[in-house]
């Protein structure tokens, strides 16, 4: 077998699996009535995504306030509210973009706050730790090196919107962890 044909077949297999996986999505079961209104405020994050320039970075900068807040909150209150963001910017996104009838539409940007959350994890109190954050996680998100554009286009639906976004965050964590590890 060819390498093109392995790399088609390995794309293909991925493809039908993440069809498969989309279309038994439980994220159709939780749609209920009137939930549409509740899932687009959760999706542009209270109406951030409505930027009309660069939404993503809009996005990004308005989970700072957020970090400021869960920051005082302590470590453990910090990560349960990051799945929680992680949890419901699945089920945002997936109605959002049911709603909307495009796939991962701009204005979806509670992706990118739960990124940059996972991103700021490792700043602590930092100013600079959590610009570098910042940096780090938009470079990841814009440019989307593999794996991260690898589960972008694993599916059409809110997992797919949020996972790219995810592991940008936790890529961005990593380099500020190894920055301030290496300033010490």
């Amino acid at each position: 077998m060819a390498a093109d044909e392995t790399l088609f077949s390995r794309k293909r297999i991925l493809q039908d699996s993440a069809a498969v996986l989309g279309h038994f999505s439980p994220i159709k079961r939780l749609h209920m009535p009137g939930s549409t209104t509740l899932a687009r405020w959760i999706a542009t994050w209270f109406g951030v995504g409505r930027a009309p320039i660069a939404p993503g970075t809009a996005g990004a900068i308005a989970a700072l306030p957020m970090h400021w807040l869960l920051m005082q909150a302590g470590a453990a209150l910090e990560a349960i509210s990051i799945v929680t963001i992680c949890c419901l910017g699945v089920w945002s996104a997936e109605i959002t973009q049911q709603a909307m009838g495009e796939e991962d539409p701009q204005i979806v940007v509670v992706d990118e706050v739960a990124g940059m959350l996972i991103a700021l994890l490792a700043t602590g109190n930092d100013l600079s730790a959590q610009m570098i954050a910042f940096v780090a996680f938009r470079i990841f998100d814009i440019f989307k090196p593999w794996p991260i554009n690898r589960l972008e286009h694993l599916s059409h639906n809110g997992l797919a919107i949020m996972a790219d976004d995810i592991l940008a965050g936790v890529f961005a964590a990593l380099c500020v962890g190894t920055w301030l590890w290496l300033s010490r």
